[in-house]
């Protein structure tokens, strides 16, 4: 068994630490990520919920006329949101490359239709009641497949 010299002790020594504060650094980072991102999310839906309710309920004049009009075209935005997601999707596949997909059209099909038909009345219930009350009744939708699961 070789006995180790002095710095070869001290590199090893060096090593270890060098280790140890990498994966600290790993996890600092990953957490910070993490903020940053959740952060984006919730200032990101924040916004989205200020720019869908302000267009939904507010009152637009045409011209010199003093009849004013309630938005009215729910279908409209929804096809102008899917746009714009596709065209998001598109540019992020781009960027990051897409995986390989097994999955049936077929399944994408019935997800996008329901998406859009959630989107729908989504936009008209804005219409009688404001954003964040829209967003309490969204979630309290899985309270009761909760409370069936836990019986």
């Amino acid at each position: 068994m070789a006995v180790a010299s002095g710095e070869e002790q001290i590199l090893s020594i060096h090593n270890t630490h060098s280790t140890a504060t990498r994966k600290e650094n790993f996890v600092m980072d990953t957490r910070l990520k993490l903020v940053i991102c959740a952060a984006g999310v919730f200032f990101c839906y924040f916004y989205y919920g200020i720019l869908q309710e302000t267009i939904t309920r507010g009152v637009y004049k045409q011209g010199d006329n003093d009849e004013a009009e309630k938005f009215a075209y729910a279908t409209c935005l929804v096809f102008i949101q899917c746009i714009i997601n596709a065209l998001s999707a598109k540019l992020a596949l781009m960027l990051f490359g897409a995986p390989d997909d097994t999955t049936h059209n077929s399944v994408y099909a019935l997800c996008a239709t329901s998406y859009i038909g959630a989107m729908i009345a989504s936009n008209s219930a804005l219409r009688h009641v404001n954003y964040p009350t829209q967003v309490l009744g969204k979630s309290c939708k899985p309270i009761p497949v909760l409370i069936l699961g836990v019986l």
